[in-house]
């Protein structure tokens, strides 16, 4: 059910971003279920959980965004390129679940689960 999915994602600078700037940015056309909820797998944990408040939007150039803060102020080379564009809102609750797997959680891929086994969750094994 769309309405409780969660999509998690490689965390990398992805999850910085959404923290500062309340949105996610992916390659171009990036293939994803429809979601309420995004959260990031970062350095062996997912810690945040975001609310998906628009989107994804393929096709997206950052340059036409007015929702974004500042961020092409720092990131000048993202105003012109093509990607999947989410708008983001940070939800209060943190969350920490810890992975105890020998690979990444998310190993270049997008993993699904729903936003009550998220809050739930001691270890990935639990989603």
């Amino acid at each position: 059910n769309a309405k409780n999915r969660v999509v998690i994602a490689a965390g990398g600078r992805g999850r910085d971003i959404a923290l500062k700037y309340e949105f996610y940015t992916c390659q171009n056309n990036r293939t994803m279920k429809s979601c309420k909820y995004l959260a990031f797998y970062k350095k062996g944990k997912i810690e945040d959980v975001f609310e998906i408040v628009d989107g994804p939007i393929s096709n997206c150039k950052l340059g036409t965004r007015k929702d974004i803060g500042n961020y092409l102020q720092f990131n000048k080379s993202q105003k012109k390129q093509k990607l999947t564009f989410i708008k983001l809102k940070t939800l209060p609750n943190k969350i920490s679940i810890v992975h105890n797997g020998n690979v990444a959680f998310t190993m270049g891929q997008f993993r699904y689960t729903t936003i009550d086994k998220l809050e739930q969750a001691k270890t990935t094994n639990d989603l």
